[in-house]
């Protein structure tokens, strides 16, 4: 049901609700999950700030921080009927000098002028309302009571109107009716098409309605007359005195305005002054008459995610002609004007999820904001009223998999296309109801625990989604017990998703990256719009911030552990007020040359296993020369992590041992090939995947003046492996890898070289060659316990190997260094050097125990491990 009409029905059965209210007026039942935000505000119901987030903060669940803000009183000022025109155009310049709002109804659309259309237009652009008063100025009493119908009126007198106003990008949402007589049933009947009615209190029908209102929630009100031949200037001056003493708006009406003696329906000017210069001195808001239909929002609550407000004007235009450009995808075309809301073109989850979301929708409300090309928003149109038609029966809306992670930025979507047309005056009644009844079925959908992911990057933008709607649509039934339950979500979600080292669970670097993103988002939103989130949400920031800052490579690029893809890094414009509010963040994006230095070079994160470790910071040209090392040791903690303990990631000036990232989340030989162990850096035992687990033996650092070092073991592939790595001093990487059982394996230590690299065996060392200058930038060593086999893959593809993701469903050939061997238990140390041709590594190794000597022409480190990578490791460098 029209939600409008249904608070005509209880005005209409309102005498059998008394007994629902104990003496003090309060409900005595009271549903919370059908109650607004706006029916609470003014019941003074919104839960204590205790309830919601046990804390000391106001709990502020709409745009104003009480909820029900001091309203210092209003006014709306309307003039009726086209014939008049001409002489408001006259007073335009005082209007705009005195900054308020009028309300202007228009009759007879048949008769306007070009030069006409323009002023109405003007009028428009200055901030006034266009309101409908009719086609052809009959009353629509004395038109029923002529024998004719009610649906009669509303084709000929109304929808003919509404037609002809939006050929000029006029979208009226309120009526006044003709003579201001109306009845309950007629209210009813237009308001399938309007927001808001006005009578006036010069007709004996509108006895029922007040002239003198609240701010809001108002579907049908009455008004004053300004007109001179009723002699009514003191009563509104006394009533508008009333308005403000009793916080509420006042709505008058005009015809005319001409200070010549003219005694029939016209407004002397000078009144009209009087009426504006006591509203300012009364401090009375001016609004138009449909903002008295709900709370208004000013701009900033529409949009809490930054990225839905840009867009690209080609995608736009394609859009124009039904052809879509989505992201991974090439464009598709589609038969008619608007999609059918059943297509799947590649079968693809991630496909469905951006289409069905309406994400792409940003680019054509981008367009109209840059443009104001009127196109742009009849085709938002059209795609919207189409999808309102087709959603329930969509077997990829509310039933797909993909929705319960889309729904959310529909949501969004929907919210900030509504804000922007109603404050652009180009919402028409039709879009309005279709985004309400969407932003229903989506509020209720995401409200459903089943469709809240709570584990993973997908719950943040569904609890935040819900809390948007829930406050930029405070009229709807339901949205206080949404704001509620999206504010519970997003505090849980600090704690479910996001573990207290501040690192995603997910243990994906790029999607740490992604939700760190978001949450900035929701933190400026509510601080820009005064609304309440908990403080742990702004410390959880703060250490998620922290990872990011050590996780990066020194080009601000993200290690691609996990499933990830390749991102905008660091330094994106993303992140520029990000890293105004954190110091470490600015240092990272500058190069060193601003912000501050982190206060240290190793960073172990222990919930998520990760151990972080650079050779120093450096600044300026020299600062994306150092050494970094990513030691992941963490445990496996939702699908977005990889069969992959103990892999490694290192950077000495360049990438040089990467990860693959993801290529695809659809099941096959590639997403088993690249979320697998032999994809990784590890030893890969009888060619099998590491069981779903954890490390026996966590991570732990060790750092001395120009080393660090880290060590951790696990059982997930059947033999215990321990593994030790550190770096020594700007580009020496070694790993100490202890496999120990008491059968014989197949045991592969794989290293995955960065695929502007190529390698080259070398007598008992692998050079490492820049593929496109064909020059060497350094060598590969080992040490081991056993006889081993040396093998080179690229881009093999039976079995796959020698792959990294070059975007979604697209990878490149890279080169994978492997040492083989069979044996019950091996030991090898594997020794990377960027930039030297003189470094070696000598010593013995085996049973793990290890003493090796690492020599520079200037340097050398002296290494004594017993028990690697247990509990009781015991580690000498000097």
């Amino acid at each position: 049901m029209n939600y409008k009409v249904f608070f005509l029905l209880l005005l209409l059965i309102g005498q059998s609700l008394v007994g629902c209210f104990g003496n003090d007026g309060t409900p005595t039942n009271y549903d919370v999950n059908s109650v607004s935000i706006q029916q609470a505000c003014f019941d003074d119901l919104i839960p204590e700030s205790e309830e919601a987030w046990n804390t000391d903060k106001p709990f502020i669940s709409s745009t104003s921080e009480n909820c029900k803000p001091a309203f210092p009183g209003g006014i709306v000022i309307s003039l009726d009927d086209i014939s008049h025109l001409d002489s408001w155009w006259e007073y335009r310049e005082m209007f705009n000098d005195f900054e308020i709002k009028l309300t202007l109804f228009i009759d007879r659309t048949w008769k306007i002028t070009e030069e006409q259309w323009i002023m109405l237009e003007t009028f428009q652009q200055d901030g006034h309302e266009i309101g409908l008063h009719g086609r052809d100025h009959l009353s629509i009493i004395g038109y029923i009571e002529q024998g004719n119908s009610i649906d009669s009126y509303l084709k000929n007198q109304v929808v003919s109107e509404l037609a002809n106003f939006s050929e000029h990008g006029i979208y009226p949402s309120a009526f006044s009716y003709p003579h201001g007589e109306r009845s309950l049933e007629t209210d009813s009947a237009l308001l399938q098409y309007f927001s808001i009615l006005r009578g006036t209190n010069m007709a004996s029908t509108n006895a029922d309605i007040p002239y003198l209102v609240n701010p809001s929630e108002q579907i049908v009100v009455s008004s004053m007359s300004t007109d001179r031949e009723y002699d009514s200037l003191n009563q509104i001056l006394d009533t508008m005195k009333k308005a403000s003493n009793q916080g509420k708006v006042l709505v008058t009406y005009g015809h005319r305005l001409d200070p010549n003696d003219n005694p029939y329906h016209t407004t002397e000017p000078g009144d009209l002054v009087d009426i504006i210069e006591y509203a300012l001195e009364l401090n009375l808001e001016f609004l138009t008459i449909s903002e008295l239909a709900r709370f208004d929002h000013h701009k900033g609550t529409e949009v809490m995610y930054d990225f839905l407000d840009e867009g690209n004007l080609s995608i736009a235009e394609r859009m124009l002609e039904n052809c879509w450009i989505l992201p991974r995808y090439e464009e598709v075309c589609f038969e008619g004007k608007t999609p059918t809301w059943n297509e799947d073109p590649y079968d693809e989850n991630y496909w469905r999820f951006i289409f069905y979301s309406l994400r792409p929708l940003r680019h054509l409300l981008y367009a109209w904001n840059i443009t104001e090309d009127i196109r742009y928003v009849e085709k938002i149109n059209e795609l919207i009223i189409s999808f309102e038609n087709h959603h329930i029966l969509s077997p990829h809306v509310y039933d797909s998999e993909a929705d319960k992670h889309g729904a959310a930025f529909r949501a969004m979507v929907l919210t900030n296309i509504r804000w922007k047309f109603e404050h652009s005056k180009v919402l028409s009644y039709a879009v309005d109801n279709a985004i309400d009844t969407l932003v229903i079925h989506t509020g209720k959908y995401l409200f459903n625990p089943e469709n809240f992911e709570g584990g993973y990057n997908h719950g943040f933008t569904q609890a935040a989604g819900l809390m948007l709607i829930a406050i930029n649509f405070p009229w709807l039934d339901g949205t206080l017990q949404w704001d509620v339950l999206a504010r519970e979500r997003i505090l849980q979600l600090m704690t479910e998703a996001i573990g207290i080292d501040g690192v995603l669970k997910e243990n994906s670097p790029v999607y740490h990256i992604y939700v760190m993103r978001f949450i900035e988002n929701i933190v400026r939103w509510s601080n820009q719009n005064h609304i309440s989130l908990p403080d742990s949400i702004s410390e959880t920031l703060g250490k998620m911030v922290n990872y990011s800052v050590h996780i990066a490579y020194p080009t601000g690029e993200i290690p691609l552990l996990g499933a990830s893809l390749s991102t905008n890094d660091l330094r994106s414009k993303s992140f520029n007020i990000l890293s105004e509010m954190y110091d470490e963040l600015e240092f990272i994006r500058s190069e060193g040359t601003k912000g501050k230095e982190p206060s240290t070079r190793v960073k172990l994160f222990e919930e998520s296993g990760q151990a972080v470790m650079r050779s120093g910071w450096k600044s300026g040209e020299n600062y994306t020369q150092s050494s970094h090392l990513v030691f992941d040791a963490g445990p496996y903690r939702t699908s977005h992590s990889d069969l992959d303990a103990l892999t490694i990631t290192w950077y000495s000036g360049r990438k040089i041992i990467v990860d693959p990232g993801v290529y695809t989340y659809e099941l096959g030989e590639e997403y088993r090939y690249f979320h697998g162990t032999s994809a990784h850096n590890l030893v890969v035992v009888d060619n099998a995947d590491q069981l779903e687990g954890e490390c026996s033996v966590r991570p732990s650092i060790t750092v001395g003046e120009d080393w660090s070092w880290s060590s951790a073991a696990h059982s997930l592939s059947g033999p215990l492996q321990h593994r030790g790595v550190g770096i020594f001093g700007e580009n020496i990487l070694l790993v100490i890898d202890y496999i120990e059982d008491n059968q014989n394996h197949n045991y592969n230590q794989t290293w995955h070289i960065a695929s502007d690299l190529s390698v080259e065996e070398s007598g008992e060392f692998l050079n490492l060659i820049d593929s496109s200058s064909g020059s060497y930038i350094g060598m590969v060593q080992t040490i081991t316990d056993s006889s081993i086999e040396t093998h080179l893959v690229k881009g093999s593809e039976n079995p796959l190997q020698g792959w990294i993701s070059d975007g979604y469903e697209k990878m490149i050939p890279n080169t994978v260094i492997g040492f083989d061997t069979s044996a019950s238990s091996w030991m090898i140390a594997t020794l990377f050097v960027i930039d030297s041709n003189s470094t070696s590594l000598s010593g013995t190794i085996g049973g793990g125990t290890a003493k090796l000597s690492i020599t520079t022409d200037d340097k050398s480190w002296q290494l004594d491990v017993e028990n690697l990578g247990t509990d009781s490791e015991a580690i000498i460098i000097q």
